[in-house]
């Protein structure tokens, strides 16, 4: 069998999988919610890439403009294409093309399978749009320029391809220590509050060092990536390119240094595609970088199980899921990191705002950072049998409700929200002023109504659309991808009920009263709360083919 009756097969083989999966409710959602995500990504790269298609005009057509402004379009593409992707994994589910293995490819088809098929993230969508309206400005502002700029332009999308891919790949090495694990995952939680950080503290040393050497030294050292090697080519093979390298300006275009820079750009695609190829390799030939091939000899130790198992003077088996709940989350270090987002980001952006006004000392920080914690614990909400995976048919086989575990699971869930609003609470004490208590008891019947409204929804998400979470992989997302749009849903629902009690107590001046109307929200979400708990035993009986199967499947 030739290489390309491999692709078809494969594709074919591909295809049926997707069409026999749709038999299922389950299957047929997520469908839908790849689908609403691909269109969001499409706007996505629409809107910007009209934006990235008139800078490319305006920098290319008029000569008095400096192109190193023509750089940093390459640079919006190249961060994006290197982060975003790698980060949304955590959001989607990713075909791993590591099981092409198990039939008789080539190394130089599996190559190509795992790079092609590996690439089909809708998150790709935005810069492939970016570039094209970066070629589509180009060309109108001087036609002469479509060889080039196709070349440039095609180039630089096949570099960061196999660059992201390679970044991947080594990622997935490296993910076999737990202690790298833990280590890249708070990285890449932290990263936004970073880039945040970053973008701040450079744009005040940009405005208060305009002629500093510091800034010299990175306009010339960009030169030599990637990015400012596109750059570079696209100025050397303008008509008018004012560039301080280039002697006389308004002079004929470079085309020898402009086919040198794109030789350089070849030459980073190549390096990284051989890497790839290496690590590809690997794989090919039995590379297993697991961690149960490091493990040693596991000693056994004998450890007494108490009689009576229940935290807090819960009762069995309530008490029973509530502790085991809790050591499960608590050994997850996406938790930890949401439960420290809130507080971290008051110390960083807290002494933002106008005058003698800044955002931490006003009253309403504390009801802003407790929304932004909630929303943060959202995704655990909704795949509350996560954590069971083969386990869940003892459950079934337990002379147990599942009124009883779920009560349990979301007790554990909401003393982790509480705790959070704890560790915001003292932070807001100890970084700005005290809390008056009427914001207080208006910041907690929030969170009440809040949780309530989330648990009663992510009740019913993790029975209708389980979802196997491996939670040794950072490439596993928390739930399905249909329950995150409408998790996201149910998000805008909560805001739109608590923003007009915001806007009235604000309005009225009276705090009293939006604690009230709070109250009344979390009274209405706890009688949904309990009309949700009166169904699931029956939800979970009648679902429950669907539930073993997706959690005793192999990863």
């Amino acid at each position: 069998m030739t290489a390309r009756e491999q692709f078809a097969t494969v594709a074919w083989l591909r295809w049926r999988v997707f069409v026999n999966g749709l038999r299922s409710r389950q299957r047929k959602a997520e469908a839908v919610g790849a689908v609403f995500l691909s269109i969001g990504m499409l706007l996505f790269g629409i809107v910007p890439g009209i934006a990235f298609a008139v800078g490319a005009y305006y920098l290319v057509s008029h000569p008095e403009t400096h192109f190193f402004a023509l750089s940093i379009l390459f640079w919006i593409v190249f961060l994006y294409w290197q982060f975003i992707p790698a980060i949304s994994i955590a959001f989607s589910e990713i075909f791993d093309a590591s099981t092409f293995l198990r039939f008789p490819v080539t190394l130089s088809t599996y190559y190509w399978l795992w790079l092609a098929f590996g690439s089909l993230d809708p998150a790709l969508i935005p810069p492939i749009i970016w570039l094209s309206g970066m070629f589509v400005g180009i060309v109108i502002a001087d036609p002469l320029l479509a060889p080039i700029a196709a070349l440039v332009l095609f180039t630089f999308a096949l570099m960061n391809l196999l660059l992201s891919r390679l970044i991947l790949a080594y990622a997935e090495r490296w993910m076999a220590q737990r202690k790298t694990r833990e280590v890249v995952g708070a990285l890449i939680a932290l990263s936004g509050v970073g880039f945040q950080v970053v973008i701040r503290l450079g744009g005040r040393y940009a405005v208060a060092h305009r002629n500093s050497p510091i800034l010299a030294y990175v306009t010339n050292f960009q030169h030599a990536l990637p990015p400012g090697i596109a750059a570079r080519c696209i100025e050397f093979a303008a008509p008018i390119h004012p560039h301080p390298s280039v002697v006389s300006v308004g002079s004929s275009p470079h085309y020898s240094e402009a086919f040198l820079q794109l030789a350089f750009l070849l030459a980073y695609t190549i390096v990284f595609g051989l890497v790839l190829g290496i690590r590809l390799r690997g794989q090919y030939r039995g590379e297993n970088f697991s961690e149960t091939s490091r493990r040693g000899k596991i000693e056994k130790r004998e450890r007494k199980v108490p009689v009576n198992r229940g935290w807090l003077g819960l009762p069995d088996p309530v008490g029973a899921v509530f502790e085991k709940e809790l050591r499960t989350l608590m050994a997850m270090r996406q938790l930890w990191i949401s439960m420290l987002a809130p507080p971290l980001m008051l110390l960083l952006f807290g002494k933002m705002g106008t005058g003698r006004n800044p955002i931490g000392h006003s009253p309403w920080v504390l009801p802003l950072g407790a929304a932004y914690g909630l929303l943060t614990l959202s995704g655990f909400f909704c795949n509350s049998l996560s954590g069971d995976l083969g386990g869940i048919q003892l459950l079934y086989l337990a002379p147990v409700r599942f009124r009883q575990i779920f009560i349990g699971k979301n007790l554990a869930h909401a003393c982790i929200a509480g705790v959070q609003f704890l560790v915001l609470l003292v932070g807001v004490s100890l970084i700005f002023d005290p809390p008056p208590p009427e914001m207080l008891a208006l910041t907690i019947a929030a969170i009440a109504y809040v949780v309530l409204a989330n648990i009663a929804v992510g009740n019913l998400l993790s029975l209708y659309f389980p979802k196997k979470v491996d939670f040794a992989r950072m490439n596993r997302q928390q739930g399905s991808s249909v329950t995150g749009l409408i998790m996201l849903g149910v998000q805008i629902g909560i805001v739109g009920l608590a923003a007009p009690v915001i806007f009235a107590a604000r309005y009225f001046d009276s705090v009293w009263l939006g604690t009230g109307a709070f109250l009344l929200l979390c009274v209405l979400a706890f009688l949904a709360y309990l009309a949700v708990l009166r169904r699931v035993d029956g939800i979970a009986l009648k679902k429950r083919e669907a539930i073993i199967a997706e959690f005793t499947k192999a990863s």
